[in-house]
């Protein structure tokens, strides 16, 4: 990995120095193309389409999105004849990209289930989440969420958390379990700290007795989402701290 980094950072460093910044070039013609968020929805879409998942989980999903935007915006500058690469070899490349990252997080997912986590106190690792929480991005969602415009489903993969309104004036936080995943990959710590706050009544119960997470339908998405509901009084939280779109 360190070397990787280092490749990485000699590359940029000398495409800035040798080729300039495709972006001064990019920026003019995107903003006079009136057909460009289309271009770049239907890019996206063959990303997505020509590169499946190692592993069916939403966290790669959510993964798969953004690299897709990455080689939507790389394949409309090859069309302006900004990037003087092909379009097929720029998906395998961004493709292969996407994979390793994937391999790369469930390695490290393995790894942690075979490692002690580092010491850390309850209360540390309570208050840890208390602020990971504080600085999530929240979408409203819900019969009674009242939004400028309808969710999509990327707004739904790209969020951290929901505030869902499933009555008028009422409205339930909840953390998808991936973005717990994401947040915590050592999987003793996240167990341990899922564990600690069902106990201090900071996780709601879930659909069964053993459980805390619970299955909630968000439309458009086309699945129930696995999550937890938190209770933001107990961990002392306010809702206007929220970052809430």
């Amino acid at each position: 990995m360190e070397e990787r980094e280092v490749f990485v950072s000699k590359l940029e460093h000398r495409t800035r120095k040798f080729q300039g910044v495709a972006q001064l070039a990019f920026l003019p013609r995107l903003i006079n193309d009136s057909n460009a968020d289309k271009t770049l929805a239907r890019y996206m879409d063959e990303f997505i389409l020509h590169a499946p998942l190692l592993q069916s989980r939403k966290v790669f999903a959510r993964l798969r999105r953004r690299i897709a935007a990455v080689y939507a915006g790389s394949a409309l500058a090859i069309d302006y004849q900004i990037l003087p690469f092909g379009k097929k070899e720029t998906l395998q490349a961004l493709r292969k990209c996407m994979n390793d990252a994937i391999d790369l997080l469930i390695a490290n997912e393995v790894a942690g289930t075979n490692s002690a986590a580092p010491s850390i106190s309850d209360d540390q690792l309570v208050a840890d989440f208390r602020e990971r929480l504080s600085f999530a991005k929240y979408v409203k969602a819900g019969p009674y969420a009242k939004r400028a415009k309808h969710l999509t489903v990327q707004d739904i993969e790209s969020a951290d958390g929901f505030i869902k309104y499933d009555l008028l004036g009422q409205y339930r936080t909840m953390i998808p379990t991936s973005q717990m995943e994401a947040w915590y990959q050592d999987r003793p710590t996240r167990n341990r700290l899922i564990s600690l706050l069902r106990t201090r009544k900071i996780f709601g119960p879930g659909r069964q007795a053993d459980t805390s997470a619970c299955q909630i339908m968000i439309k458009p998405y086309p699945t129930k989402i696995p999550c937890y509901r938190v209770f933001l009084k107990v961990l002392k939280v306010s809702f206007a701290d929220l970052v809430v779109s």
